[in-house]
């Protein structure tokens, strides 16, 4: 900045936005513009506020604060080395021919690349970034050399600045490569969540509602009701005691086996609900005389038309509404719309439409799903997706690990047989979360009886407590529980159970 004959060189570097500030650095025969010590001064006051906005909601962004700040850098080293080397020119702002590459701005250029690639590890890409900005290939050289070597120097010292920043903000991310040698003795059953909310293939709609609301799930593993057996009808009526007739009912609970069937997602599902060929106009569905067990229900003549769309029209509708609202707009306004105060808004419009005798039938909010408008029970077949992820759970931690992450996957669902015993997520498989299981494991082992541990056959964690503890014996009482209560079988009840917190983020997958 320029003010008659002054010139301001702190003001030149500190008013400007990044573009300007990056021309300046950069620029050729310029070195006694801007003295040392502003470039000194500057790199100090830039280099603080850019780490705080940096971790503000702000979007400031790490792209050209790294390169400002490494073009300083740069300029900075540039101009000492100039100083040390160059003596006896007639002018302060000339070179010789020979002494090209001493200008402050080749530095410059070089620090920049070199503190980009630091932070973000990237190498071939800021070689390209760096020609195109000054368009000199001649310098690709030292700038090739000095991003390797900024690279190699930072993998040493630290991790990337992204990987601290999605730590900041509590985002999962999952590193390349596993490298603490005591996760290879971990396998699925250690990191696994055993208590999964399960979905049956032909769900009662209170139980589905109430998962939804209560839950942040992002998808459910969907199982079918399979009977191993028969029940003796006849050994059933011979029973004379009552203690008989409830240990024949346990009996024939047992032989009630759930098989997986496939996943089904979150965002599926409340689309799903949303359908207008599911809706039940002008009446009022009655929820109340669906058995325990909805798998054996009758399902509505709604529910078949559903079954009946193909794929592409399903696709149709489920874009259709992401287009016109958004994912994350679409999601926010579903769980503001369901929520106490969702509800009891739409009651009030509900009951003032039935005082006016509109009988229109049409659904005021599109966001709301009205249980009174649904068939008593659901069936999943149109958007289940029956080929999703599944792992043994004597599976190796570092091949699940590297499946997850190379795949892309969001879940991975660990089966015996064909019995969910437990999910899989992101966050179970974070360095921190596993370093806990492992330290609990090594607890549990050195707590114990440790003689004659070298014959002894490795266990699951749920075989260490005698067996009875198993991820698949606790899925089945947590699904039996779910779904066979009686405050399950009846929809005078689902009111009162919608928002309760007995599903914590701790006790299934999150979301």
């Amino acid at each position: 900045m320029r003010k008659g004959d002054e010139y301001a060189p702190l003001a030149t570097l500190t008013m400007g936005n990044g573009k300007d500030i990056i021309r300046h650095l950069l620029s050729r025969q310029t070195i006694g513009e801007f003295p040392a010590a502003y470039i000194l001064l500057f790199l100090i006051i830039y280099t603080v506020f850019a780490c705080l906005s940096s971790g503000m909601a702000v979007s400031g962004g790490l792209v050209v604060p790294s390169l400002v700040i490494g073009a300083a850098f740069g300029r900075l080293y540039g101009q000492l080395i100039w100083f040390m080397a160059v003596s006896g020119n007639d002018s302060e702002r000339s070179y010789r021919a020979s002494q090209v590459w001493l200008d402050p701005g080749v530095f410059a250029l070089i620090g920049a690349g070199a503190f980009f690639s630091g932070t973000s590890r990237m190498t071939m890409s800021i070689c390209v970034i760096m020609v195109e900005l000054s368009s000199e290939l001649h310098y690709l050289l030292p700038v090739m050399v000095a991003i390797i070597m900024s690279k190699t120097v930072a993998d040493l010292i630290s991790e990337p600045l992204y990987q601290y920043m999605l730590r900041l903000d509590s985002v999962p991310y999952l590193q390349a490569h596993l490298l603490r040698p005591g996760f290879e003795q971990l396998t699925a059953a250690d990191v696994m969540a055993s208590n999964v909310l399960t979905l049956r293939l032909r769900e009662k709609t209170p139980v589905v509602l109430n998962a939804l609301r209560n839950t942040t799930h992002h998808a459910f593993p969907v199982v079918e009701e399979v009977r191993e057996e028969k029940a003796d009808e006849d050994s059933f009526g011979r029973a004379e005691t009552r203690g008989k007739r409830a240990k024949f009912r346990e009996e024939e609970e047992r032989r009630v086996r759930h098989k997986f069937v496939g996943l089904v997602t979150r965002e599926d599902v409340q689309i799903y609900l949303t359908l207008p060929a599911l809706q039940i106009p002008n009446q009022t569905s009655d929820h109340s005389g669906v058995c325990s067990h909805g798998s054996n229900a009758e399902i509505a003549p709604s529910v078949l038309a559903v079954n009946k769309m193909t794929w592409t029209e399903w696709l149709t509708h489920k874009t259709s509404l992401f287009f016109v609202f958004g994912g994350a707009r679409w999601s926010e306004m579903w769980k503001k719309n369901n929520s106490k105060d969702g509800i009891a808004e739409d009651d009030q419009i509900h009951a003032n439409e039935n005082n006016s005798h509109n009988s229109s039938g049409d659904t005021p909010n599109p966001f709301f799903v009205d249980v009174r408008r649904l068939p008593p029970v659901l069936d999943f077949s149109l958007i289940v997706n029956r080929s999703p992820w599944v792992i043994p759970p004597f599976f190796n931690l570092q091949m699940a690990y590297h499946t997850f992450r190379m795949m892309g996957l969001r879940h991975m669902v660990v089966v015996d047989g064909d019995a969910v015993v437990g999910i899989i997520t992101r966050k179970d498989l974070l360095v921190d979360t596993l370093l806990r299981r492992l330290r609990g494991l090594q607890g549990e082992s050195n707590g114990g009886n440790t003689q004659n541990t070298s014959l002894a056959s490795p266990l699951l964690p749920f075989e260490r407590n005698g067996g009875n503890d198993s991820p698949r014996s606790r899925t089945e009482a947590h699904s039996r529980t779910f779904h066979s209560s009686p405050a399950h079988s009846s929809e005078t009840d689902v009111p009162d159970l919608l928002f309760l917190e007995s599903y914590p983020k701790s006790s299934g997958p999150p979301q």
